[in-house]
Order: structure tokens, then C-alpha cells, then sequence
């Protein structure tokens, strides 16, 4: 799993798409800019998530997870 932080308006913090590094607890920014607009239009011109400061985005790369655990790795991502 991924954790991708899409920052609008938060203090100390410039808006764009940060992906989190659990090891290090630290953010990279991947995208610069705010996105919120773009995202609400992806999750069906929901206005809470244009409006939100900020937005966490869950995201999983299937190959990882069964190249440890098989097809079963694609169910215990959805889990």
C-alpha cells in the first residue's frame, strides 16, 4: 500500500501530491500545485474533496503484494 497526501490550503505545507515514506516518516513531494480539482473530478465532482485542506489517497501496486503472497495478495489488498 501507498499513502499519497493531495495538499490544498494547509500552513507550512505547499499545495501539491506528496507521497509518504513510512522508513524515513517523511513526505516527497511528487506534484507540485494544488490538484483538489482534479481529484474531486475523479471521485464524481465530489465538492468535500475539492473543498478538503487535504486529501489521503490510498493506492496499492498488485504485483508486490502477490509477488510475496500469490493471488491471495490481491485479496489482502482490498482488505
Amino acid at each position: 500500500m501507498e499513502v499519497y497526501a493531495v495538499v490544498g490550503n494547509v500552513t507550512d505545507l505547499a499545495a501539491g501530491v506528496y507521497k509518504y515514506h513510512p522508513a524515513a516518516h517523511a513526505l516527497e513531494r511528487t506534484a507540485t500545485g494544488n490538484r483538489l480539482a482534479e481529484l474531486s473530478k475523479a471521485a464524481l465532482g465530489q465538492a468535500a474533496v475539492k473543498d478538503a485542506p487535504v486529501v489521503l489517497v490510498l493506492a496499492a501496486v498488485y504485483e508486490r503484494t502477490t509477488q510475496k503472497y500469490g493471488e491471495r495478495g490481491v485479496r489482502y489488498v482490498h482488505m
